[in-house]
C-alpha cells in the first residue's frame, strides 16, 4: 500500500472517530410557551316564581263574580294572620271562586328553554263535583295561550316573564242534591276543610323547569379526528 492510500485511510478513520465523538455532545435547542391566561365566567340559569297577592292567604284572592253581587254577596272571609294548618278562607260556599296570579321570570343571565307540568287534573279527579282548578289568562311576550303546557319548549329571554292565573272554583252543585230547586253543593263537604296541597302530595300544582338552549351542541373532540 503506497503512502497516499495510507494517508487517505488515516484521514478517513479520523473523520469517523470525530463523528462518533461529536454525538456525545448536546444539540443547540430553543423553547417557547403559551400561557393559559384565559379567564371565563359561566352564565346562570334561574327561574323565579312570585305570587302576586295576599301573603297571609298564600297569594289567593276571593274573586268577585256575578253570583256574589247584591244580596248574593259571598260571606267567605280570609284569615288575618298566618297560622299553620288553618284554612286560608272560612265560611266558603258553593259558587265562590279564588284566584292566584303568578309571575314566572327568568332571573338568570342565559336564555332558558322551559318545560311545564300542570297537575290540576289530579285535584279535579279527587274532588269531583266539589272543586274545579283551572289555569287561565296565560300571557307570554305579549301573546296569550290556553294553558301553560302550550308554552313547553318556549325560550325565555333573561329578564322576561310569563304570567298566569290559577282559579279554584267551589262548584255550585251536584246533580240530585237540591234545596228548593237550587243546587246545594256536595253535602259531604259542608263544614269541612278541602286540602288541595294534600291531594297533590309530593307533586306541585305547577312545576316549571328550565334548561340551557344549546344543551346538546355538536362539538367535535380534536383528539378524535
Amino acid at each position: 500500500m503506497n503512502k497516499k492510500k495510507l494517508a487517505a485511510l488515516a484521514l478517513s478513520g479520523t473523520l469517523l472517530m470525530g463523528a462518533a465523538g461529536f454525538g456525545a455532545y448536546s444539540w443547540f435547542t430553543s423553547s417557547a410557551s403559551v400561557n393559559s391566561n384565559l379567564i371565563v365566567e359561566t352564565g346562570t340559569l334561574n327561574i323565579k316564581v312570585e305570587d302576586n297577592g295576599n301573603s297571609v292567604t298564600k297569594g289567593w284572592e276571593l274573586q268577585d263574580t256575578e253570583e256574589n253581587l247584591g244580596d248574593n254577596q259571598t260571606e267567605a272571609s280570609p284569615q288575618t294572620k298566618v297560622e299553620e294548618g288553618r284554612p286560608d278562607f272560612v265560611n266558603v260556599r258553593p259558587g265562590d271562586s279564588f284566584i292566584k296570579k303568578v309571575t314566572i321570570t327568568n332571573t338568570g343571565s342565559l336564555k332558558e328553554r322551559l318545560k311545564f307540568t300542570v297537575n290540576n287534573q289530579i285535584v279535579n279527579d279527587a274532588y269531583k263535583d266539589v272543586v274545579n282548578v283551572s289555569i287561565n289568562n296565560v300571557n307570554s311576550n305579549g301573546g296569550s295561550v290556553d294553558n301553560l303546557t302550550d308554552l313547553n319548549n318556549t325560550v325565555l329571554e333573561p329578564g322576561k316573564s310569563i304570567t298566569a292565573e290559577i282559579k279554584v272554583q267551589i262548584l255550585t252543585g251536584t246533580p240530585g242534591n237540591n234545596v228548593d230547586g237550587k243546587p246545594e253543593g256536595n253535602p259531604n263537604y259542608q263544614g269541612k276543610a278541602i286540602h288541595l296541597e294534600g291531594i297533590l302530595e309530593n307533586k306541585e300544582l305547577i312545576a316549571v323547569n328550565g334548561e340551557q338552549v344549546n344543551k346538546t351542541p355538536n362539538v367535535t373532540n380534536p383528539t378524535q379526528r
